[in-house]
């Protein structure tokens, strides 16, 4: 009967560490309630800046055209302001980041892809604007 005393203090251990867990998960569990009630909720999420509609050259169908995006294979077309400048977000099936295409007469492309850097205007454009003091 040596198995007994071994069983036992097997049982205390196993139920302290359980007990120890249980009151863990409620006690964040509690904490995590009173936090919700006792925090004001984050601020509404508003437009950064104003779209200049009017610079607005290309419909999506012809920036498609000139970018070399296939139109079979776009999923979304947003409309951004990047600097003081409309941009198009194109998503597409076959590629997993962003294509970024100019909306007004310059035509600028940028195709982000994973792990390499590009050397496009935009950089220098958004670094200009955020280097300015928010009015």
């Amino acid at each position: 009967m040596s198995w007994v005393p071994k069983l036992r203090r097997f049982h205390r251990w196993h139920g302290l560490l359980v007990s120890v867990i249980v009151f863990t998960s409620a006690g964040s569990g509690l904490m995590h309630t009173w936090m919700a009630r006792a925090q004001a909720p984050p601020p509404p999420t508003r437009p950064t800046a104003a779209l200049a509609v009017g610079k607005v050259i290309l419909p999506p169908s012809e920036m498609c055209t000139k970018a070399g995006i296939d139109p079979a294979q776009v999923r979304s077309v947003s409309l951004r302001p990047i600097a003081d400048e409309p941009w198009y977000q194109v998503i597409t099936a076959d590629r997993p980041m962003p294509i970024y295409v100019h909306g007004g007469e310059v035509g600028w492309t940028i195709r982000p892809t994973r792990g390499t850097r590009q050397r496009s205007p935009l950089p220098r454009r958004v670094a200009r604007r955020c280097s300015r003091p928010i009015t």
